[in-house]
């Protein structure tokens, strides 16, 4: 895939009537992906909320590894489990083996989460991305904008990162103003989280 990606890339540049030093205006653009991640509002507000699933889900399991660990703790408990009868003794067992199993599945439900959350996330800011990307090159009149992972070696007149990031901000911004406008006064806003 790289490869075509190469040498389809090759082929483009090899039919632009500019080199790098005489070009007034490149016909091409590149933008660096992670910058616009992480530089811009829609991409910030999507890392918080991330952020927040991470620690919302952190937090459950965290409570369930104290919960196991206390047990294993009486468990371990020589005394604690002598003043125990042999039916109480087998319950605690038994309560141990399933919390460890519920861990278990909170682990997995977690990663998974995760992983979904974080695919989702990285789909709706690539297409963000793309259609900032496309604004901006109709705007400069580029023919094509790529992502500098293409590269090895770019010129900086070609990188239209800051343009793309300035527009994804205002797109932020008009789809904020959007949503508040549509929202009756005195509602609160519910917190956008990625699930």
């Amino acid at each position: 895939m790289k490869k075509s990606a190469l040498i389809i890339l090759v082929a483009l540049l090899s039919a632009l009537p500019m080199s790098v030093e005489s070009a007034e205006t490149p016909m091409i653009g590149v933008v660096n992906f992670k910058n616009c991640i992480e530089k811009s509002k829609i991409g910030q507000a999507e890392q918080k909320s991330f952020e927040e699933l991470k620690t919302q889900m952190g937090a459950v399991l965290e409570k369930t590894e104290k919960e196991l660990e206390d047990l294993s703790k009486k468990l371990n408990d020589s005394e604690y489990l002598e003043s125990l009868s042999t039916e109480a003794q087998n319950e605690v067992k038994g309560r141990f083996q399933n919390m460890g199993m519920e861990l278990s599945r909170y682990q997995n439900q977690y990663y998974q989460i995760l992983n979904q959350a974080n695919y989702k996330l990285v789909q709706e800011l690539g297409t963000k991305v793309a259609d900032a990307a496309k604004i901006v090159a109709l705007a400069k009149k580029l023919a094509f904008i790529m992502n500098e992972d293409a590269f090895f070696y770019y010129a900086s007149t070609f990188d239209v990162t800051s343009d793309v990031i300035s527009e994804l901000d205002k797109r932020y911004e008009i789809d904020s103003k959007l949503v508040k406008d549509k929202v009756p006064a005195g509602i609160a806003l519910p917190q956008v989280s990625r699930k």
